[in-house]
């Protein structure tokens, strides 16, 4: 892989994957600048953003002799990359070039901008646009092949950024679909610039998937309705190997991002995330088509 310095700040690692061929190193990429909503403005927060760095820091994994190939902005939480080191691994495989980051991607590990709950809608769709920016930029990626994928709260970043009325009218880079699993729905209404899945848990005690259904039942008569689909006797972190058998989730394990939100339950499952992998590639064959 080439060196990446005409695109970011610094390289702070470089190192050959061997098991999974890729090339894996820590990035530092620029934000764009978005002007401040009217809600924040409203309520006194248009400076809310001011103070955050202007930079951010992700995870980029490029499988060796991709060519030109599509890419996925992933959106985690703050249980650190180990917890989804299988999802970049099987995206990888399938060819896809990975930048991931969650809300503690900062330098001292700590949740980034947690004075202003904003993480969740313009921080947070302010840096999954600069990580799309950084990735159209490299050589290679297929800048019209990027898409974003996210979980848990954080997973509202996916589709905030493909919503018409919020921050992708500030950029003329678009992403070409999202994915979020077992989100916050808030940030689904529509309408939305591009394909989106959605993969709520039936029995997620943590995250409402009703909301999310609901929702998804509004964008029918959009120009892209939402993909909407239910494990229905899955629980919250269904996908995720190290949340291991059912167990209820204090605030502080199951929410280290801390979002106003309190604890639930957690299980993971193999099978139910072998279904979530098949609707994922599914979707992703579908629409990152060049």
């Amino acid at each position: 892989m080439r060196k990446l310095v005409p695109f970011c700040l610094f390289l702070l690692c470089s190192l050959p994957v061997d098991a999974a061929n890729v090339t894996e190193g820590r990035v530092v990429f620029p934000l764009p600048v978005s002007p401040p909503t009217r809600l924040e403005v409203e309520g006194g927060m248009a400076g809310a953003n001011a103070a955050t760095p202007a930079t951010f820091q992700g995870l980029l994994r490029v499988p060796t002799g991709a060519g030109k190939a599509p890419a996925v902005v992933l959106v985690h939480t703050c249980h650190g990359p180990s917890f989804y080191q299988h999802w970049l691994e099987r995206l990888n495989d399938l060819g896809y070039v990975t930048l991931s980051f969650s809300r503690c991607s900062t330098p001292t590990g700590e949740p980034d901008d947690t004075a202003h709950s904003t993480f969740d809608w313009k921080r947070g769709a302010t840096i999954a646009f600069g990580a799309l920016q950084y990735l159209s930029a490299l050589e290679e990626v297929d800048p019209s092949r990027i898409a974003i994928m996210g979980w848990s709260r954080p997973a509202m970043v996916p589709l905030a950024v493909l919503n018409y009325e919020g921050f992708s009218q500030f950029h003329d880079l678009q992403f070409r679909t999202a994915i979020a699993v077992y989100p916050f729905c808030s940030f689904a209404r529509g309408p939305h610039r591009a394909p989106i899945l959605i993969v709520s848990a039936g029995q997620d005690d943590y995250v409402d998937p009703v909301v999310c259904g609901r929702i998804s039942t509004s964008t029918r008569e959009d120009d892209y309705p939402i993909d909407f689909r239910v494990i229905e006797d899955a629980y919250h972190g269904f996908d995720i190997p190290k949340f291991g058998p059912r167990h209820a989730a204090t605030r502080a394990e199951i929410n280290p991002d801390e979002y106003s939100a309190s604890g639930g339950t957690l299980e993971y499952r193999a099978d139910y995330e072998a279904i979530l992998a098949s609707f994922v590639e599914d979707h992703l064959e579908k629409n990152m088509k060049p």
